[in-house]
């Protein structure tokens, strides 16, 4: 799982569809107040309880002798305060200080961004977004995105995403999934995959010089297991985060049965 430099998102997840996730005004951090914790309903009682979330949210902001060129640092964030492992592997993702409480590093964090910037005297503009999406059976995904801009022509948006298997009190990576040494078989599966989706965007011949790639982050959705990638990863920065579907059926031979929904 690999922890994210910083940048942002925002967009559905279609299948064999790639997309820029951009900040959504209608969600952006804002300062409220603290809420208490609630039970995130992801599955039905058949499977394990669901995480129970607690939200973070808060902005923090240069304005000293900025005028409109103030930096910011701003956070939507999901605690889990039942799971301290979970906690600490959710901060990992942006690189946060250890040894805190989940807002105490958060703040710390802005709070040294916020210097950075003062320092530089340059608006620059770093946001946090934690989710908790529609994962399958057991498994709870958990996408972490980073948007940071410190200059330049723009921004940049980092994605992490963890599989947390609620059963197993486990992250997931891809090995845990697959069957044994159906690994190699998985990638030649993507690879097609990825061939059809080249072929359904508005110009294939744009994605001539980005070949396929594999990677570390995938989420297992109830539609398929998405391919998650960052810019610039097998497409233009105009593409955004793309996200590249494989449907389960074409996974039924290369998947355990536990990370498979039923026919």
């Amino acid at each position: 799982m690999q922890a994210l430099r910083l940048i942002l998102p925002l967009c559905a997840v279609a299948v064999l569809a790639g997309c820029e996730r951009k900040p959504d005004a209608a969600l952006e951090p804002e300062k409220v107040a603290p809420t208490a914790a609630v039970e995130a309903i992801e599955q039905p009682a058949t499977f394990a309880p669901a995480l129970t979330t607690n939200p973070i949210r808060f902005t923090l902001k240069d304005s000293i002798d900025c005028g409109d060129r103030c930096a910011s640092f701003e956070v939507e964030w999901i605690e889990f305060p039942r799971n301290a492992e979970l906690n600490s592997l959710v901060l990992d993702q942006v690189n946060a200080p250890a040894g805190l409480s989940t807002k105490a590093a958060l703040s710390k964090q802005g709070q040294d961004f916020l210097r950075d910037a003062m320092e530089a005297q340059e608006p620059w503009e770093q946001i946090f977004r934690v989710s908790v999406l529609p994962g399958l059976g057991d498994v709870s995904v958990i996408e972490v995105l980073a948007y940071s801009y410190t200059g330049g022509a723009h921004g940049m948006t980092t994605i992490s995403t963890i599989n947390y298997d609620r059963a197993n009190k486990r992250a997931l990576s891809l090995t845990d999934i697959l069957l044994p040494e159906k690994e190699t078989q998985f990638w030649q599966i993507a690879r097609r995959v990825h061939r059809e989706w080249v072929v359904q965007q508005d110009d294939p011949l744009n994605y001539a010089g980005w070949p396929f790639q594999s990677t570390s982050m995938f989420l297992l959705t109830p539609e398929g297991l998405d391919l998650q990638y960052d810019p610039y990863a097998i497409g233009p920065y105009s593409m955004g985060t793309p996200t590249i579907t494989i449907s389960y059926d074409r996974l039924r031979d290369v998947l355990k049965p536990d990370y498979l929904p039923e026919r």
